[in-house]
């Protein structure tokens, strides 16, 4: 549709609240809770966070975002 605003396929930590009303540190929590089911690429002294991977990992957990 246009006019929609394209969402990042990856995040940083500090997005968090921005993306799914959460801090940081609640998104640190659940990906040392996910391992491997969510996606990360580290650049540089940034973790960047596949986003579709977190949104599946949190409703297949029942984890409120």
């Amino acid at each position: 549709m246009m006019g929609d605003t394209p969402q990042p396929i990856y995040f940083r930590p500090r997005d968090a609240k921005a993306l799914f009303g959460v801090s940081a540190n609640t998104v640190r929590r659940w990906l040392e809770r996910a391992g491997p089911a969510v996606r990360t690429i580290k650049m540089g002294n940034t973790r960047l966070i596949h986003r579709e991977e977190m949104e599946v990992w949190l409703e297949a957990n029942g984890e409120k975002a």
